[in-house]
């Protein structure tokens, strides 16, 4: 998938195969990070704290879309195009990739929906439209259909286990894969080990692999991982978890 050449600070919404670049960068950008923390007090008077999850990121920010071209603006499309994508999402409750690249190797690249998105014009803006954007964090889940067969009875005890289900399990050694045209780094975690997040430890393990490819074809950077091409060779390490995305970021 092509990549304007625009480098720098750059937004991006990206659904299956449609990406959208925001032809103005907005001048600010808030991620909130929460906490589900939860503070205890105890019976001698001190308090503890209870270490949870963290809460879904939330993003917001505004962004300017011109009605004539700007030199300053990255590209000029008709408003009702971004309009209908965006309410599209919106009302479809739709997943997507936000993307924000930057100079350097620090990227966002987050799977939201959104939250809200109010429409402004001004008179002092002229005839330009501002959208406030308010995204949260959406995970993908799915439910788990229990089968109600009794199990067949049978002499061993042992044999009347359940069996486990490895269709998704990840390989007990590591595999050679070399990327195709459809592939997305989400789509292999969920391939090989039952989780798109998973994605993140790929990209950690092959990081260097992912950005020289992304370099060898203009570009300064895959936004950690985003952008991947056809004919690179990854490596999917075996018996790992989120957890190990760091240790192989630092490593390789």
């Amino acid at each position: 998938m092509a990549l304007n050449n625009h480098y720098g600070y750059t937004f991006f919404f990206r659904y299956k195969d449609t990406v959208i670049e925001l032809p103005i960068t907005p001048p600010e950008l808030e991620i909130k990070i929460g906490s589900n923390n939860e503070k205890v007090s105890l019976i001698n008077g001190g308090d503890i704290n209870i270490l949870k999850s963290p809460t879904l990121t939330e993003v917001e920010f505004e962004a300017r879309f011109p009605m004539r071209q700007y030199p300053y603006a990255r590209r000029f499309v008709d408003f009702q195009y971004y309009y209908d994508f965006f309410k599209d999402l919106k009302e479809n409750k739709k997943m997507f990739r936000f993307i924000v690249t930057r100079l350097g190797d620090w990227d966002t690249n987050l799977l939201m929906a959104i939250e809200e998105m109010n429409i402004k014009e001004d008179h002092d803006e002229g005839d330009d439209v501002i959208i406030e954007f308010s995204l949260r964090q959406a995970k993908e889940y799915g439910v788990k259909v229990l089968s109600s067969k009794k199990p067949t009875s049978t002499s061993t005890a042992s044999s009347n286990a359940p069996k486990r289900d490895t269709a998704n399990q990840p390989a007990t050694q590591d595999v050679e894969y070399t990327i195709k045209d459809t592939d997305t780094l989400y789509a292999l975690g969920k391939k090989f080990y039952g989780d798109g997040e998973m994605w993140q430890v790929i990209y950690s393990y092959n990081k260097k692999i992912i950005e020289n490819a992304a370099k060898s074809h203009g570009m300064e950077s895959s936004s950690s991982g985003h952008w991947i091409f056809a004919g690179t060779k990854i490596t999917i390490p075996a018996n790992v978890t989120l957890l190990d995305a760091a240790y192989f970021y630092d490593r390789w």
